[in-house]
């Protein structure tokens, strides 16, 4: 797990729109207009669903990971 570091959070907010994959289904992403988030997929009954946990203002990465740990127990 923990394939982003924090330096490449920063840049990626600068950057273009996208959904970067953290690992173990922690995305981060930087929508085309709004604040940047952290997204958690996930499968339930056999389908694949998203679930926002928070913008990146209100959570780190070390946080988003944990939050995600927790989600997917």
């Amino acid at each position: 797990m923990g394939k982003l570091t924090a330096k490449e959070i920063i840049s990626l907010t600068k950057g273009k729109p996208g959904r970067f994959a953290d690992g173990d289904g922690l995305y981060f992403v930087v929508p085309k207009s709004g604040k940047p988030c952290w997204m958690l997929r996930y499968t339930s009954n056999k389908k694949r669903k998203e679930m926002t946990l928070a913008k990146l203002s209100d959570l780190s990465l070390a946080d988003a990971r944990l939050e995600a740990a927790l989600k997917m127990k």
